[in-house]
């Protein structure tokens, strides 16, 4: 559509999209991601959007959206990460829940948010996409992070890459020759 279309996708340079089975870090990686940008960080569990009656969730997202806008004016850059993405969509394909009405929801406020405040960046985590609505999936293209299962020893040796160039991190001398 024209540059100016409401209903055209835009480009996802404010989405992440981390995925990848449970204790690949993703969630400490959405942090450390908004902390080496120096922005605040709003963490909000997926499973909080549910809403215990048809179209509640619906409701929940959008108020999720205008409240980080209202929090944005008065603090810096933020961060908005949504740990386990996928439990909101997990039915989106049954027209007996509001899945498929929660994933548009979903994805409208993700442009919306795009298109006016620029200033936040979304991170979503899930353990898998298989269930997400193509349309959701879509807005996050090229944007996907994968997160492999460390082995004891590749996750010790990325703590010791992490610690070594974040001079943020303060290791006593006592614990390293330990």
């Amino acid at each position: 559509g024209a540059p100016d279309d409401p209903r055209r996708v835009v480009s996802p340079f404010h989405r992440f999209l981390l995925v990848g089975p449970p204790g690949t870090s993703k969630s400490t990686t959405a942090e450390a991601m908004a902390q080496s940008l120096g922005y605040k960080k709003e963490i909000v569990g997926a499973s909080s959007l549910l809403g215990a009656y048809r179209s509640h969730t619906a409701i929940n997202i959008p108020d999720l959206f205008k409240r980080l806008r209202e929090n944005k004016k008065r603090q810096r850059r933020t961060m908005l990460i949504i740990n386990e993405l996928h439990k909101l969509f997990e039915g989106h394909t049954n027209q007996h829940t509001d899945h498929a009405e929660s994933a548009m929801c979903f994805w409208e406020q993700l442009d919306e948010l795009e298109r006016h405040d620029r200033s936040i960046i979304t991170a979503v985590t899930a353990n898998h996409v298989d269930k997400f609505p193509p349309e959701l999936k879509g807005r996050f293209r090229g944007q996907w992070i994968l997160m492999p299962q460390l082995s004891g020893e590749q996750f010790l040796k990325t703590f010791d890459n992490i610690v070594a160039r974040d001079r943020s991190i303060r290791v006593d001398d006592a614990v390293r020759e330990s």
